[in-house]
């Protein structure tokens, strides 16, 4: 029997003001696709208990035409929308299954030709199974005559093993060039697309010159991006290289002793060195240019030049192997200890506030307009500190980090650690005790066209993006929604070009979906820190997931717009396998947390047991504003939650006006859903003393309009 019940009349006053019931014949917009599968079979009965009579779990999706008679054409279907965003958006059970298999897929041989395999599919550039291997060639100096260059280079040097096992490596990296070049128009103005995608970026639309810039009102470049481009001969050249390079790693051999080999080629330098403790310096004339192929050997090596990460449009492919060592790969800086951020390199900073970095040099795992791959085999613990566009970027190309394990460290400041625009870009880290310290646009972030991911595959991980401060002016940040939080766009993050939004001052330079930032986990007690737009957020048809696999007690901290909240018309994901996790403890959160969907977004958020405390601030708990749909679900476990605001826990919110039968957004679906399963649960809200159980509650509310409702229930323990 469905009940109100005083504890939660807050949300009814609120949802049910001046509302009356809708006649059943109204016309219904409502979703009836639903799916089946185990993992989507337990949230379906766990929302039906909360559901008011004559609403079905299958009820909450919204159909692909939804927005078709409001918007026009470049909102409601641009060529740059990634499919995974209007599957699950049509079907959100479909949600706690995808993730499930992408989680199971990434685990096993050959992580990172698992994870690019992953990312092509949401990039919907999907790898091909019967991928041929790279032409042959009988031995290492005929694989190194592919490339060109001077006459035939002494190779007697390198040991003969090494030399074997270094063919198929050579051939899949003259493959990769190919597919590269033949993934990008002959005709294209490779100079001025090298650079041009990272104008786009708020934080770095100062580097690019307004005559290089994209425009996406401009035919030219939105063909260019639209049709022209062919994504996945980029994607399929990185799985080329990667299957190169962990076979590499298959066969288990060293090759000790202390060598050094060097080749210019038309494409970069290869250079080969052996298992000595190397400097790598940018004066070092064996090191000169940018760089084809490098591999060490083994050895503490320390790297102060860019590996793996393209530096021109003429070095298409940039692949960095090191087989073994304590390494640390870092940067000249030349300044140190200017704020909190990463100390500059050359370039600089911005002189004013937000001082963020001018650094277009690429590092440790960086695609630009090409392939860019760095992999770190052994587990010593590594240290990575670069600025921007490192350590798995990719742009108009694919970029991947590799680090197979130990206790690493990560720093960056922007679009790095997992992070992609028009692109891939890859963080793999094997087990370790790990940490991530970065700014926005990192740790599965995305941007238009971006596939960003940040795979680990367990351990006891620490992700740090910028909180920001709320309280105070920080000159270290890029200002969202007002100058005291950081549009992060991290830890499972991704946003889309909003046309309309003035940037520079000029609006209207055209509308573009935003991609998919993911960041999966796969075991370990983690904390993750963010200060907005992160842990599992879309905005402007991004798809943002943040799923941690393990059952370890995870802390996750964050402000707002974040652990699953989807903002205008995104989509966000946030799944814990369980453990007694604490969310946003001390944080104090302002809100649009833990499941909400605001204006026509889905938010999923699901933590599947333990004894969890959470703090929340408005619109949070599963809140639906303005016609978003926000499903939060607990399944089991004893739970405290802390609401320092109003509203949220199974409610909605719209302005009045959207009522009006007339109006355009009147029969479109929003909803609130709150479910907590089988435990004793506490609550303390500003309507309600202080740690107040409700076992057994179940209460909903409806609209004037047909399709706005919320609901919510705490399941009591079964005996």
């Amino acid at each position: 029997m469905r009940s109100t019940i005083a504890f939660f009349s807050t949300v009814l006053l609120a949802c049910t003001a001046g509302g009356t019931t809708p006649d059943s014949s109204t016309e219904s917009h409502l979703s009836s696709t639903c799916t089946g599968d185990a993992a989507s079979d337990e949230a379906r009965a766990l929302i039906a208990a909360a559901l008011p009579d004559g609403k079905t779990p299958c009820d909450l999706g919204r159909p692909n035409d939804a927005l078709d008679a409001i918007y026009p054409a470049s909102i409601a279907h641009d060529p740059f929308r990634a499919s995974i965003y209007e599957r699950l958006s049509q079907q959100p059970l479909a949600i706690p299954g995808t993730g499930k298999k992408i989680a199971g897929s990434l685990a096993g041989p050959h992580p990172v030709g698992r994870a690019l395999r992953e990312a092509a599919a949401l990039w919907d550039a999907p790898i091909a199974d019967d991928v041929p291997p790279a032409a042959a060639a009988t031995t290492f100096e005929g694989a190194l005559a592919a490339f060109g260059g001077a006459d035939a280079p002494d190779t007697s040097a390198i040991p003969a093993a090494l030399k074997d096992d270094l063919r198929p490596v050579l051939r899949a990296l003259r493959a990769a060039i190919d597919l590269r070049n033949e993934a990008i128009p002959t005709d294209a103005d490779l100079a001025r697309w090298f650079r041009a995608p990272l104008g786009m970026f708020v934080q770095m639309r100062e580097v690019v010159p307004t005559a290089q810039k994209i425009d996406l009102r401009r035919p030219a470049d939105r063909a260019f991006l639209v049709e022209q481009v062919r994504y996945d001969l980029l994607a399929r050249a990185a799985f080329v290289v990667s299957e190169a390079v962990e076979g590499l790693r298959d066969r288990a051999r060293t090759y000790p002793g202390s060598y050094a080999f060097s080749h210019a080629t038309p494409f970069g330098r290869i250079v080969v060195r052996g298992t000595d403790a190397d400097t790598y310096l940018a004066d070092d004339p064996s090191l000169a240019g940018e760089l084809l192929l490098l591999v060490d050997a083994g050895g503490d090596d320390r790297y102060e030049i860019p590996t793996g990460a393209t530096q021109s449009p003429s070095n298409p492919v940039s692949v960095a192997i090191d087989l073994g060592g304590k390494d640390t790969y870092t940067y000249v800086k030349t300044v140190q200890g200017v704020n909190e951020r990463p100390d500059p390199d050359a370039a600089g900073r911005r002189p004013a506030v937000p001082r963020h970095s001018l650094s277009e040099i690429g590092r440790q795992g960086s695609g630009r307009l090409g392939i860019g791959m760095q992999f770190d085999f052994g587990n010593d613990d590594d240290l990575y500190e670069s600025l921007r566009l490192s350590q798995g970027s990719g742009v108009l190309g694919v970029g991947v980090l590799y680090d197979e394990g130990g206790n690493d460290r990560y720093a960056a400041e922007s679009v790095a650690q997992g992070a992609a625009h028009f692109g891939i870009g890859l963080l793999v880290d094997g087990k370790g005790n790990d940490e991530y310290h970065a700014y926005s646009v990192v740790q599965g972030g995305a941007y238009v066209k971006g596939v960003g991911m940040l795979v680990d595959h367990g351990g006891d991980d620490v992700y740090w993006a910028n909180p920001g401060n709320t309280y105070i002016a920080d000159e270290n940040r890029i200002a969202g929604h007002d100058y005291f939080y950081d549009y992060g766009i991290a830890q499972g993050a991704a946003w889309g070009r909003r046309g309309d939004y003035p940037i520079d001052g000029i609006a209207g330079d055209g509308h573009a979906s935003g991609g998919v930032g993911a960041l999966f986990d796969l075991g370990g007690a983690d904390k993750y820190t963010c200060g907005a737009f992160c842990q599992g957020t879309g905005y402007w048809f991004g798809t943002g997931i943040l799923w941690d696999d393990g059952k370890g007690n995870d802390e996750t901290y964050a402000r707002v717009f974040a652990a699953a909240s989807g903002v205008h018309f995104g989509l966000g994901v946030y799944h814990d396998d369980g453990g007694d996790d604490r969310y946003n403890i001390g944080a104090r959160p302002e809100g649009l947390t833990l499941g909400a969907g605001d204006d026509l977004s889905l938010a999923w958020f699901e933590d599947l047991g333990g004894d969890d405390r959470y703090e929340g601030g408005r619109y949070s708990f599963g809140s639906g504003t303005e016609r978003g749909v926000g499903i939060f679900l607990d399944v089991s476990g004893d739970d405290e939650y802390t609401s320092s605001r109003k509203g949220g826990f199974g409610s909605f919110d719209d302005p009045a006006d959207w009522n009006r039968p007339s109006h355009p957004r009147f029969r479109l679906l929003g909803a609130g859903i709150f479910v907590d399963g089988q435990g004793t649960d506490r609550y303390t809200r500003p309507t309600t003393p202080p740690g107040q159980t409700c076992a057994g509650c179940n209460w909903t509310a409806q609209s004037a309009a047909p399709n706005v409702f919320g609901a919510g229930v705490d399941l009591p323990r079964s005996e």
